[in-house]
């Protein structure tokens, strides 16, 4: 009789620890509210080939990118397939915000040198706020400071 007594008592407490959880799960479900996530990683960079992505960095960030352009592969041996015509682009992009980027970079095509101003407008996002995509401005600037031989090196003269 005591067996059976103990094993109804386990058993009991067993059932009512189990209900017990489940009921503790459904109330915290039920109290929290939903949160809106964020998506992160649409892309893995903010440049794509020779463009920008909508994608931006965390607040203090500062990216050192380097671009190169190279020459047209069917030029042959003698331009080393394109390497010999190659350009690059050295720019610091620095993250004001998580929000908000600006970018300096040069170009030694032209001798160019550009800026950026990058703000995300808003984010892909889940939950409370569902919005199904993301949409950031940008804005450049770019400056040719090559000389130009065909200008008079005085043009104080007279």
């Amino acid at each position: 009789m005591k067996y059976l007594f103990l094993t109804i008592f386990c058993f009991c407490g067993y059932v009512e620890w189990v209900n017990g959880q489940e009921d503790l799960l459904k109330k915290l479900e039920m109290e929290s509210e939903p949160l809106d996530e964020k998506t992160t990683g649409t892309f893995k960079g903010t440049r794509l080939i020779n463009g920008h992505t909508v994608e931006v960095r965390d607040t203090g960030v500062l990216d050192f990118i380097i671009s190169h352009r190279f020459g047209r592969i069917n030029s042959g041996a003698y331009s080393f397939f394109g390497l010999d015509e190659s350009n690059i682009r050295l720019g610091l992009d620095y993250a004001l915000t998580d929000r908000l980027t600006l970018g300096l970079g040069r170009n030694s095509f032209l001798k160019v040198y550009d800026g950026i101003l990058k703000y995300k407008l808003f984010w892909q996002q889940s939950g409370e706020r569902n919005i199904p995509v993301s949409l950031v401005y940008l804005t450049n600037v770019a400056v040719q400071s090559l000389k130009r031989p065909d200008l008079p090196m005085n043009l104080n003269a007279g």
